[in-house]
């Protein structure tokens, strides 16, 4: 089900991102890793929520300090994927620059997806 949902997701912001008054706005690293983010945004998800990971004891809640536990796994493990595997690298040819940037991007994306921080 999880493939539905980033697939859902990444479809949406393809069309949000295709509007004319966003396009202008973005640049083109920006639009790769908001589509990126989007697609990453619950890769390797156990199917419980942040609560259940804490209240139990979970390994991510301990890896990730109770904080944003399942958002900050997705975007370490997504963000893993790409760097850690060469083939799967399609930013190699850019310089650390910009790499860095886009990293940052794809990783405050995802962390943004935890609903509990916007209502603090």
């Amino acid at each position: 089900m999880q493939g539905c949902t980033a697939a859902n997701v990444l479809h949406e912001l393809a069309w949000f991102i295709n509007t004319r008054t966003v396009k202008e706005k973005l640049e083109p690293l920006e639009i790769c890793a908001a589509l990126v983010a989007a697609g990453i945004h619950d890769h390797d998800h156990p199917g419980v929520n942040n609560d259940f990971l804490i209240q139990t004891g979970h390994e991510l809640s301990f890896r990730y300090n109770d904080k944003s536990v399942l958002e900050s796994h997705h975007a370490s493990s997504g963000v893993q994927i790409l760097f850690c595997f060469e083939q799967n690298n399609f930013l190699s040819h850019m310089d650390d620059k910009s790499v860095l940037f886009f990293r940052d991007l794809v990783v405050s994306m995802v962390l943004a997806t935890d609903m509990s921080v916007h209502f603090r």
